[in-house]
């Protein structure tokens, strides 16, 4: 059976609710799609075998854990100075799983500890689910914050959806004893965090479109946190007060074909040029929706705006499928590098097929439309239109229905 191995784990912390977890680890872990390799497997193991590389004394009270990216370590504490308020002369740490810590591994309960750690890693070699990087991850928390930082303030920043980031919150919050507070970020709950069970854990939503699904998935017993608070979006975006409008509608693209199954991101290039990706059905709903909007309206202002991934591929000369049709149609489009968080006022209407982008702009009070596949299994489904409250009316499921939609919306210049 899988994921044997993490209920192990729980086990030997006497975490309860064990069922709940594994559910919540199952869903991150099928999510993904990807089963980790036997090589990887033991690389990581390679890697908890040395445990003086895994201790960091921390001299500060308040820590980010994030990757090991500077300029995401900045991000994040920009963003929780600007919620919380507290000194911004006061030193916070960052805390990565990368092996970018190393201290000798000090007294023999961390030894006891190592000992444990790596006999469920050893055993996780053969769950064909688990990672054995949970297991080197939960041994640098453990051996980092268990024991007398009683004072220490965790934050958590983004990348719920992960195995390592989930069981983090969790053992931080009931082994250690630390007051835990995660950053969410802006992204959709249901598809991969939809089932969370961390009763002591403060949750901190980046959009009232998150507050909206997470108080639905409370009610069926789905999502469980000590609290639920809601600050404004992690991304930056320009003035809000902005009245007029340059364009009618903002057709956001993810980039479906440059992705597996329109999702995960391809990174053979080849691959991408030869375009293995282009007959996706993700894909294929994008290129109709885009195709009816421009055909449809016609005469109005319309801009394509490139996914990040997008552009980096344009910028080393790889054209997107539709990019000629666009250009032949006399319709904008945003290429250069950057996001596309910080133009997201120019346009009155936003359309999408699973852009979060849609989220920040309902969260801006902007017009925005995205796509809801009537025919996926709950497996597949990236979100649910009954989870998503007042905002559950500007889902659309076909191209037709779209076009009916934006008819209607008052929102958009009409030609006449």
């Amino acid at each position: 059976m899988a994921y044997e191995s993490y209920s192990a784990l729980l086990n030997k912390f006497y975490i309860g609710n064990i069922e709940k977890h594994l559910q919540a680890i199952a869903l991150r872990s099928e999510y993904s799609g990807l089963r980790p390799q036997i090589s990887k497997k033991l690389l990581s193991l390679v890697d908890l075998c040395l445990p003086w590389a895994a201790r960091n004394k921390l001299r500060t009270n308040k820590v980010v854990i994030c990757p090991n990216d500077q300029s995401v370590f900045k991000s994040a504490k920009n963003y929780i100075r600007k919620y919380e308020l507290f000194n911004p002369e006061s030193v916070v740490s960052r805390y990565s799983f990368d092996r970018d810590y190393h201290t000798k591994l000090p007294k023999i309960d961390s030894i006891r500890l190592w000992y444990k750690m790596l006999w469920l890693a050893v055993q996780s070699i053969f769950d064909s689910r688990a990672s054995t990087d949970v297991f080197v991850c939960a041994y640098r928390i453990l051996n980092t914050f268990l024991g007398d930082q009683k004072n220490i303030k965790i934050y958590i920043y983004g990348r719920l959806y992960q195995v390592e980031y989930y069981i983090a919150a969790l053992l931080l919050s009931e082994v250690c004893g630390l007051r835990v507070t995660y950053l969410i970020g802006s992204g959709i709950i249901y598809s991969n965090k939809r089932y969370t069970y961390l009763p002591k854990v403060d949750m901190v939503a980046g959009s009232i479109v998150q507050v909206e699904e997470i108080r639905s998935l409370e009610k069926q017993n789905y999502f469980n946190s000590r609290s639920l608070h809601k600050w404004g979006s992690i991304n930056e975006t320009t003035d809000s007060t902005v009245k007029h409008r340059t364009y009618d509608i903002g057709i956001y693209s993810s980039g479906e074909w440059a992705r597996k199954n329109g999702l995960l991101r391809e990174n053979d290039i080849n691959k991408i040029i030869a375009g293995l990706h282009l007959t996706n059905s993700r894909y294929r709903v994008f290129r109709s929706v885009m195709e009816q909007v421009v055909t449809e309206f016609f005469g109005l202002r319309i801009k394509l705006y490139m996914h990040p991934f997008e552009r980096s591929l344009f910028a080393k000369g790889i054209i997107p499928p539709y990019y000629h049709f666009l250009r032949n149609c006399g319709v904008e489009i945003d290429s250069e590098m950057g996001g596309s968080i910080e133009r997201i006022h120019e346009c009155s209407i936003g359309i999408s097929l699973i852009s979060t982008i849609i989220y920040e702009r309902w969260d801006c009070g902007l017009g925005g439309y995205i796509y809801n596949d009537p025919d996926a299994t709950e497996k597949n489904r990236l979100f649910d239109p009954d989870f998503l409250g007042k905002f559950s009316s500007f889902v659309y499921s076909s191209p037709e229905d779209l076009v009916n939609k934006l008819r209607k919306d008052n929102r958009i210049e009409r030609i006449h």
